[in-house]
C-alpha cells in the first residue's frame, strides 16, 4: 500500500501560520512567559518573520534589574526548557 502524500502550498501554509489565531497563542504564551520571569520582564509585540513567515514573540529584560538577573539565574532559558522553579 502506497504512503499518503501531501502537497503542502507554500503560500497557504505562510498565510495559517500568521493568521490571527496562532498570532494570539504566541502572544499569550510570551504574557505568561514574561509573568511567570517576575518585574522587569516584557513582551514586544507579536510580529511575522521574513524569511520563513510565522509569528514570533519577545520577552526581554526592561529593567537594570531584570538583566542582571537574567544574567545570573538565566530565568527565560528556564522557563523556555521548563526548568524554572
Amino acid at each position: 500500500m502506497d504512503k499518503p502524500r501531501f502537497d503542502w502550498s507554500r503560500t497557504v501554509f505562510r498565510d495559517i501560520r500568521t493568521s490571527p489565531e496562532p498570532r494570539a497563542a504566541v502572544a499569550n504564551l510570551t504574557e505568561s512567559v514574561a509573568h511567570q520571569a517576575g518585574d522587569g520582564y516584557e513582551t514586544r509585540p507579536v510580529e511575522v518573520s521574513g524569511g520563513r513567515g510565522r509569528a514570533r514573540g519577545i520577552v526581554i529584560t526592561a529593567t537594570p534589574k531584570a538583566a542582571v538577573h537574567e544574567s545570573k539565574h538565566h530565568t527565560l532559558a528556564g522557563l523556555a526548557s521548563g526548568q524554572h522553579h
